[in-house]
């Protein structure tokens, strides 16, 4: 069997050869299992060529090559015993690969999201919150903690209001405090809190407007504000959201700017009768 290990985020791939029949397996899962139990290995389950190579993968993790340990934390097979064990690595680029591995447990992400990176390797906190935000596993308390951190940079903030799962008073924070991107973002979020989004429908500069705009759940009568705004851009946005009303969208494909009436036409939610009257009325016009 050939397995193929990532390095880390960056699609790295070293092939090694621990074929599960013959000799060569046989001798990696002789080889790895003393250090292997070291991590408490022991208990492995699962099918003989994935334990042979959790085996071999957690042999690997006490090498003291990094680019070998990036890689072995980065493997989808990796057990978590030896996940754990790298999450405390003295180089920040092994913890970034243990945080974006899939079987990284709620509990390791949140040591690596809280862990003091001063004296660590290349230890930039934001290069491990990263992927910890976007891990599936990153429990709601964790982000909760990350959102209340000091300037940890607009890279992070833009991770965390583009996380599906982010609670809504993160997103309400990073509205307040967030770079453009962090809070255009932000407010696109369907969780981001309402009052957050009805301040910046009024008050909000171009792309904060457009933001809320696009909204999947935004309300209707700010849907109706903004389909009057001077900017055609933000117009564009309210005709092409689908949660825009009916009588909203009915009033767009009026509208004189042709790329608000195109997108107003091409909404699912404007009503068959409404466009079959202005086809017949416009006879194919833009």
């Amino acid at each position: 069997m050939i397995v193929n290990l990532p390095r880390g985020n960056n699609q790295y791939r070293k092939r090694h050869d621990v074929s599960a029949s013959g000799t060569s397996a046989s001798l990696v899962a002789q080889a790895a299992l003393g250090t292997a139990n070291q991590d408490g290995l022991n208990f492995l389950d699962g099918p003989p060529d994935d334990r042979a190579v959790a085996q071999a993968l957690a042999t690997m993790s006490w090498s003291d090559d990094p680019g070998v340990r990036i890689t072995v934390a980065g493997h989808p097979l990796c057990p978590l015993p030896v996940l754990e064990r790298l999450g405390g690595d003295e180089r920040s680029d092994v913890c970034v690969a243990v945080a974006g591995n899939p079987r990284c447990s709620s509990e390791l992400l949140d040591r690596l999201a809280r862990r003091n990176w001063e004296g660590v390797s290349g230890g930039r906190q934001s290069e491990v919150l990263i992927p910890v935000i976007k891990n599936p596993n990153t429990a709601v308390e964790t982000l909760l903690y990350v959102g209340t951190l000091d300037r940890p940079g607009n890279v992070v903030h833009e991770a965390l209001a583009g996380c599906p799962r982010c609670p809504p008073e993160v997103l309400g924070r990073l509205v307040d405090c967030a770079s453009d991107g962090g809070r255009y973002t932000a407010l696109s979020h369907p969780a981001c809190p309402a009052e957050k989004l009805h301040a910046m429908a009024v008050v909000g500069i171009r792309s904060d407007r457009s933001a809320v705009a696009r909204n999947p759940v935004c309300p209707p009568e700010l849907l109706e504000k903004l389909a009057r705004d001077s900017n055609k851009s933000v117009k564009y946005d309210v005709a092409s959201n689908p949660a825009t009303p009916p009588e909203t969208l009915i009033r767009l494909i009026r509208d004189r700017d042709g790329g608000v009436r195109v997108a107003a036409r091409n909404n699912p939610s404007l009503p068959p009768a409404a466009l079959a009257m202005w086809q017949l009325a416009h006879d194919g016009a833009v």
